[in-house]
């Protein structure tokens, strides 16, 4: 599993951004898991959905990247085969995983975890 301060494709995002990383080979969970998270609460968390479905490529939302990342870098990262029905993280700004889960997550637990970390605390309190 990655650590803060490990190389990997999301480098780019650390200490801007958040990453919700979906791994689907079963498209109907997916479009759950999607569905489940309002844009407004990706903006105001600075997130980046970032949905691998199958072996194919990368679809990101939620903010621009310069670079996608391919399905085989992200699989290698959060070591997640590409025979997996469902996986999503939570990598926080440090680059470290926060959540794993293995079925769909609701807006309402995901953006109250990432709530109560001390630096989306820190955020709130300086917005």
């Amino acid at each position: 599993m990655p650590q803060p301060g490990s190389a990997g494709p999301l480098d780019a995002l650390r200490w801007e951004k958040r990453a919700f990383v979906v791994f689907a080979r079963d498209k109907a969970a997916a479009a759950r898991q999607l569905a489940a998270l309002p844009a407004r609460g990706l903006v105001e968390r600075d997130m980046v959905v970032l949905l691998v479905s199958g072996e194919g490529a990368v679809k990101a939302s939620g903010a621009a990247m310069d670079e996608t990342p391919s399905s085989e870098a992200l699989r290698r990262q959060f070591e997640v085969a590409p025979d997996v029905p469902f996986v999503a993280l939570l990598v926080g700004k440090d680059g470290g995983v926060k959540v794993r889960e293995t079925a769909p997550i609701s807006a309402a637990a995901l953006f109250g975890l990432i709530d109560g970390m001390p630096m989306r605390q820190q955020e709130m309190r300086s917005q």
